[in-house]
C-alpha cells in the first residue's frame, strides 16, 4: 500500500510546530534573547497558534500551491500582528514595546523566515508526491465529457498525488436507487479517499453523496463549472458538511466572507478615488465636453444584488440620443464619439463605478451588471441566469478578465458569460478577486480583441 501523508489535523500540527521553531529561532538568533527566559514567548506562541487555526485552509489539501501558500501566510501574519498587538496593549500596557526597534525587527524577520520555511515545506511535499508517495484515491461524479477533462487536468498536477479510481455519471443506478450502503461498500473496497462532484441542480444527488461521505469517511469536493477550458481552478471547495444552499450559492452566502469582500472593496475603491480619479476624471471630463454637448457622466439603472436597482455610473461615450438607455452599443455605432471610442476600448469609461463600489451598490469584482432590458431578455432563456444576482455586480469580472466583453445579443455569447460568472460565484476567494483584477489589467493592456467597442 502506498505511503500516506498526514490528514488535515496532522498537517496543522506539523505546520504549527515548524512555525514555533521559527519563532524561537527569530528570538534567539535574530533578536539575541533566550526564548525560554522571555515572558512574551508564551504570548507570541499562543497568538500564533490561534491565528494559524483561524486561517488554516479547509479546502483540498492535495493541491499544494505556492501562490495559495503565500496568500495564507500574509493572512496569518496580518491576523497574528493584530492579535499580538492587542494583547500587548490591553493586558500588558505594552504600547511602547509594540513599536520598539526590537519588536519591529522581530516581526520583520519572523515574516521572512516563515516565508522561507513554508516554501521549503511545500517543496518537500511536492517532491514526495512526484515520487509516487502520499497518494490519494479519488472518484469523479460527473458526465463523461467533464470527467475526462477533469481527470486530464489532475493528471498534469503530479505534485498533487492524485490516483484515479473510477468515474460515474449522475444517472448511475446507485444514485437512482438511493443505494447508500452498496455505494459506500464500493468506496471502502477501493479505498477511495475523495469524491469530486460536478455541480448539479438535483438536491437529491447532493444529499445522496453526503450520506455516503458520512458512512465512508471520504471527503467531497466541488469541481468548478469550467465552461471556458483555459480557466483553471484547483483550490476545490470542500462540501462534505455544507448545506445544499451553501453549495449552490457559493462562499459569499456566509456573512464573514461578505464582510471581508466589503472591506477589500472599501480599501481598493478609496485608494483609486483618492490617488487616481481625483486628477484623471477632470481631464477626461474636459475631453468629453469639448467634443460633444452633454454632461460628463451617464447614469443607467441596473440590477444589483437581489435585483435591487441602482444608478450605475459611467463616463459619457455617446452623443445625446433617445435610445441610450435601451439600445446596446454595436460595432461602428455612429452614436459613439472619438473620445468615447477610446474610453470604451480601454474601459476607462467604467472608472466612475468606483463611486458605486464605495457606496456599496457594486463590488470591485463580480458579474458585470447588464441593462435591465437585457436581463429581461435572457433570464427566461438561460438556466440559472438569476444566480448572478446572489452577489453584488462588479466593475470587472471573471468573464471580462478573460476577454469576454462587448456586445452580447447572441444567446451563445451570453451563456458563456453567465456560466463563467457562476464559476466565480461558486469559487469566490479574496485571492481570486486579486487575480481577476490583475488579469483584467493585463487583458486591457495587451489584448487586441475586437469585442469591446
Amino acid at each position: 500500500m502506498p505511503l500516506r501523508l498526514p490528514k488535515f489535523w496532522h498537517y496543522f500540527v506539523i505546520a504549527t510546530l515548524l512555525d514555533i521553531l521559527v519563532i524561537f529561532f527569530s528570538l534567539n538568533y535574530v533578536i539575541g534573547v533566550d526564548p525560554f527566559s522571555v515572558e512574551a514567548t508564551p504570548i507570541i506562541v499562543f497568538c500564533w497558534v490561534i491565528s494559524n487555526a483561524l486561517v488554516f485552509p479547509t479546502s483540498n489539501q492535495r493541491y499544494v500551491s505556492f501562490i495559495h501558500t503565500y496568500y495564507r501566510i500574509v493572512k496569518l501574519y496580518a491576523l497574528f500582528t493584530i492579535i499580538y498587538w492587542l494583547v500587548l496593549v490591553i493586558f500588558y500596557d505594552g504600547w511602547n514595546a509594540s513599536i520598539s526597534i526590537g519588536y519591529l525587527k522581530f516581526m520583520f524577520f519572523l515574516f521572512l523566515l516563515v516565508m522561507i520555511e513554508k516554501s521549503a515545506f511545500v517543496s518537500v511535499i511536492r517532491f514526495i508526491r512526484k515520487l509516487g508517495w502520499g497518494t490519494s484515491q479519488y472518484m469523479i461524479l460527473a458526465y463523461a465529457k467533464e470527467a475526462v477533462y477533469f481527470r486530464r487536468s489532475l493528471r498534469k498536477k503530479t505534485h498533487g498525488g492524485y490516483r484515479f479510481c473510477c468515474a460515474i455519471e449522475e444517472g448511475h443506478p446507485f444514485i437512482e436507487k438511493n443505494d447508500v450502503e452498496e455505494f459506500t461498500s464500493v468506496l471502502n473496497d477501493h479505498k477511495i479517499n475523495e469524491i469530486y462532484v460536478y455541480p448539479t441542480n438535483k438536491k437529491e444527488t447532493f444529499d445522496f453523496i453526503q450520506k455516503v461521505a458520512k458512512l465512508s469517511g471520504a471527503n467531497i469536493f466541488l469541481i468548478p463549472i469550467d465552461t471556458v477550458k483555459h480557466i483553471q481552478f484547483f483550490n476545490f471547495r470542500k462540501i462534505t458538511s455544507s448545506s445544499y444552499e451553501e453549495i449552490m450559492n457559493g462562499p459569499l452566502i456566509i456573512w464573514i466572507n461578505r464582510m471581508a469582500k466589503r472591506i477589500f472593496d472599501l480599501i481598493f475603491s478609496t485608494v483609486i478615488i483618492v490617488f487616481l480619479l481625483s486628477w484623471l476624471l477632470p481631464i477626461l471630463g474636459l475631453c468629453i465636453v469639448f467634443e460633444s454637448k452633454g454632461g460628463v457622466f451617464f447614469r443607467q439603472t441596473r440590477n444589483g444584488r437581489n435585483k435591487k436597482q441602482f444608478n450605475c455610473l459611467k463616463l459619457r461615450t455617446m452623443r445625446a440620443n433617445d435610445v441610450a438607455h435601451s439600445k446596446q452599443a454595436t460595432r461602428s455605432d455612429p452614436r459613439i464619439t472619438k473620445v468615447g471610442a477610446f474610453l470604451r476600448k480601454t474601459s476607462l469609461d467604467e472608472l466612475p463605478q468606483f463611486f458605486n463600489v464605495f457606496m456599496g451598490d457594486m463590488s470591485v469584482v463580480g458579474p458585470r451588471p447588464h441593462p435591465i432590458l437585457l436581463d429581461e431578455k435572457f433570464e427566461s432563456r438561460i438556466p440559472d441566469y438569476n444566480a448572478r444576482f446572489r452577489v453584488k455586480p462588479g466593475i470587472t469580472g471573471l468573464s471580462q478578465a478573460y476577454g469576454y466583453r462587448g456586445e452580447t445579443q447572441k444567446l451563445k455569447d451570453m451563456t458563456i458569460r453567465i456560466k463563467t460568472d457562476f464559476v466565480y460565484i461558486q469559487n469566490w476567494t479574496l485571492l481570486l478577486d486579486v487575480r481577476v483584477v490583475f488579469r483584467t489589467i493585463r487583458t486591457a493592456l495587451l489584448s487586441r480583441s475586437e469585442s469591446a467597442y
